[in-house]
């Protein structure tokens, strides 16, 4: 799943406000896909990885909490406060989206 044309003047402008846009876009942390989940703690770890890898300064975690979720409905995904993580648990985290990479190793 991919960004659609009518999403070019918002990129532009949300660019200068916040380094999220590159985030999205970048390649081999995660990507957009229908029947695909991700806890928010999970793409947190792996959005703190992204900006240690690029030299970026990261969001504080209520920012990045906040940002992706006023986002979800341009990026095609959607928000679940219950999202069913296996084994009777459950998180909160979004539906749509898919960490490519490992989380459990990055600093928080």
């Amino acid at each position: 799943m991919g960004y659609s044309a009518e999403l070019t003047l918002w990129n532009t402008a949300n660019r200068f406000l916040h380094n999220m846009m590159e985030f999205y876009e970048s390649t081999g942390y995660i990507y957009f896909e229908e029947n695909t989940t991700a806890t928010t703690e999970q793409l947190r770890s792996v959005y703190l990885r992204w900006c240690r890898d690029n030299v970026e300064k990261p969001l504080a975690e209520k920012t990045f909490t906040r940002v992706i979720k006023k986002d979800a409905d341009r990026l095609g995904i959607r928000y679940d406060k219950n999202l069913n993580i296996g084994g009777g648990k459950r998180a909160r985290g979004y539906h749509g989206i898919h960490v490519m990479v490992r989380t459990d190793d990055v600093r928080k």
